[in-house]
């Protein structure tokens, strides 16, 4: 399946089929089956992303109306390639358990990263060129979107209830362990979940909800089947970035109202009312993240750190005993090597002493892989974003911008990026057009 999917991509490349390299990579934010393997798994998006560079190079004259944001973008290249060369070739961090995969270890784990931020970067000024220059518009993504959500939601029910996951183990692949969990075209239940709140906000933004109601129901109701703790903070997240950003007085109202609830009466005492639709596990993981209710790892553990899952809590950890490496961080997505020392004896990271992953957390992810140094770059990137989609008339590019910005802070992936560029394309759009009107 991998291998006529990459095939299908190179085509609709080489055919400049934008509309269908869209719908794939957009797809594929929602669906993290749609993989190819090259080098390692990664993303429909960021195997895009390396075959649109051409196409990218090519439009370079759009890419001028970009110039508040080129300048950090280009640093930050530079600073993960001296990162790399620093932590990956000249110094690198030794694998002391010896059980890591060559792309695990210093070398090819930061090579690797280095390529993905390029694709990542490719994939966004791709993004931003079909839809500024209409060939994509928001219709056609608020179509591919409610597509997403019921083919999702479709095959999350059908095969969990009905088929025992073959959809998923005959097109593409199926952990035995997760049988009993809704996971739609997704690997896990909590990128499913993730899948489903980053829907609902799309739709608040992109849609009307006078008559796309049925469709955040529907979200609504796989963020429950999907029994995420993760995709429940974002949601949570989605709706503080509602009540902020939108002016609908309703809308204002709903969103406040439901976080009332979540404030003023007793979280756990909801929650522990709401057994049947929520799991033991995921009330404990929410309970953590709102409550700080667990275990010190070290002694005088900072009280913040106990709201973070476990990769990110050892970075953290990490840094704190380590401070001397917080300027510059220690190398791209290598964080995983010097904190794995730092493994409590309770998990079942402990029995091999290591760690493979890295923070989830964009401000944690980009810490450890570039420093203090680095999230400067990137809040100089975000702030120039959002001054340029800011100029724009319409409100709903901006929340997609902080929609973009909000995953990210759950999960940092080339999602971030993606959504990002949608607003900016889209709003870069409409401001020409005004433009080209006013001066006709």
């Amino acid at each position: 399946m991998e291998l006529v999917l990459g095939i299908f991509l190179v085509w609709a490349t080489v055919f400049s089929k934008h509309r269908i390299l869209f719908f794939v990579t957009f797809f594929s934010l929602f669906a993290d089956v749609l993989r190819i393997n090259v080098v390692g798994s990664m993303l429909s998006a960021h195997f895009v992303g390396f075959l649109v560079l051409p196409f990218v190079f090519q439009n370079r004259a759009y890419l001028r109306e970009l110039k508040l944001i080129r300048t950090p973008l280009f640093i930050l290249i530079i600073l993960y390639l001296v990162s790399f060369f620093y932590f990956g070739v000249f110094d690198p961090w030794i694998d002391i358990s010896g059980l890591r995969s060559w792309g695990q270890q210093s070398f090819g784990r930061s090579l690797i990263s280095i390529s993905r931020l390029i694709s990542e970067i490719s994939i966004f000024l791709y993004i931003y060129l079909i839809i500024r220059t209409g060939k994509v518009d928001k219709d056609l993504i608020l179509k591919y979107l409610k597509i997403m959500l019921v083919v999702g939601f479709v095959v999350a029910v059908l095969d969990r209830m009905v088929l025992g996951h073959r959809i998923v183990e005959t097109l593409f692949y199926f952990r035995a362990d997760l049988a009993n969990r809704f996971i739609g075209l997704n690997g896990e239940p909590k990128v499913f979940g993730r899948s489903m709140s980053l829907t609902i906000a799309l739709l608040i933004a992109l849609g009307r909800l006078d008559k796309d109601w049925p469709y955040v129901m529907v979200a609504a109701i796989g963020l429950v089947l999907s029994n995420s703790a993760s995709a429940f903070v974002m949601l949570f997240m989605f709706l503080v970035a509602v009540v902020l950003l939108r002016k609908n007085l309703v809308l204002k109202i709903l969103m406040v109202s439901m976080l009332v609830v979540f404030f003023f009466i007793d979280f756990k005492l909801i929650i522990s009312n709401l057994s049947f639709l929520y799991s033991k596990e995921t009330v404990r993981k929410i309970e953590k993240v709102v409550y700080s209710e667990d275990q010190e790892w070290i002694e005088n553990e900072p009280f913040l750190f106990k709201k973070f899952d476990i990769f990110d809590r050892l970075a953290l950890i990490f840094f704190k005993e380590s401070p001397e490496y917080l300027a510059f961080g220690v190398g791209p997505n290598l964080v995983h090597i010097p904190s794995s020392k730092y493994i409590p004896k309770h998990s079942i990271f402990y029995t091999e002493k290591r760690i493979d992953s890295v923070p989830n957390n964009m401000i944690v992810n980009q810490l450890s892989s570039v420093g203090i140094i680095g999230l400067i770059i990137w809040a100089w990137f975000f702030f120039r974003t959002n001054k340029i989609i800011s100029l724009s008339v319409k409100q709903d590019y901006i929340f997609i911008f902080y929609t973009g910005i909000i995953f990210g802070m759950v999960f940092f992936s080339v999602h971030t990026l993606y959504i990002i560029a949608i607003a900016l394309g889209a709003s870069v759009k409409d401001m020409n057009s005004v433009v080209n009107y006013e001066r006709g």
